[in-house]
């Protein structure tokens, strides 16, 4: 029996074949194989979601080990940079492993705001161009 609502082309088929159509076969189409199709398709879109639920977890669970991972880096390097206080060499090697502070994103400038006219200028504000 059919509990989906028709969302796709075959879940209107098998509509038809549960209802009006529910008498009729063909070789290798009847009731019974359109509505296993139909499960099939669903089986296969859950299967999808539960995919990209996981995968969002992971970028989850990547996204909080970078955090952490940045902020163990920083605190080493803030520990090798006393040590090395006194080695400039060592100092060089470890400011270029140093992360770069990020440069500010630069946009557009924003336009100027539009005003309405909203009333027709006074004869003495009008310049009229003189053809010579």
């Amino acid at each position: 029996m059919m509990n989906h609502a028709p969302s796709t082309p075959l879940a209107g088929l098998a509509e038809l074949f549960e209802r009006e159509l529910a008498d009729v076969t063909f070789p290798g189409v009847d009731r019974d194989l359109v509505a296993a199709a139909l499960q099939e398709e669903a089986q296969a879109e859950s299967r999808v979601a539960d995919a990209e639920a996981a995968c969002a977890e992971a970028h989850r669970d990547r996204d909080a080990t970078r955090a952490s991972t940045q902020a163990f880096m920083e605190r080493a390097l803030a520990y090798l940079r006393v040590y090395a206080a006194d080695h400039a060499e060592l100092l060089a090697k470890l400011d270029a492993l140093s992360p770069k502070p990020r440069a500010a994103k630069r946009g557009r400038r924003r336009k100027a705001p539009v005003t309405a006219v909203t009333a027709e200028p006074k004869a003495s504000e009008v310049k009229v161009a003189r053809a010579s």
